[in-house]
């Protein structure tokens, strides 16, 4: 490889005397290759581990962290809205945006 060359597939990171993963035919660094193995939490930036995990608004998000932006409340499985990419629920809509 050419020094300028060996760079992380997913975001050009050059890899030259860095730790790399080499999968399906790409080089990544660290943090891409954890990715193609488990989702990354919108919330923390933490790998998600854990054999349940929230999706929503397609994202992931461990069950603790996809929460109402105001109160903080759980919305795994709730209804929530969103405002400027932030869930919130029902009432702290209401109250925050009606």
């Amino acid at each position: 490889w050419h020094p300028q060359c060996f760079q992380c597939s997913q975001c050009g990171e050059l890899l030259v005397d860095l730790i790399y993963f080499y999968q399906d035919g790409r080089i990544y660094c660290g943090r891409h290759h954890a990715e193609t193995r488990r989702p990354r939490c919108q919330a923390c930036d933490e790998i998600i581990f854990a054999a349940r995990c929230t999706e929503a608004e397609g994202r992931h998000w461990h069950l603790r962290h996809f929460c109402c932006f105001e109160c903080e409340g759980p919305l795994g499985g709730r209804r929530y809205l969103l405002r400027h990419g932030r869930p919130y629920c029902p009432p702290c809509y209401q109250a925050r945006h009606a």
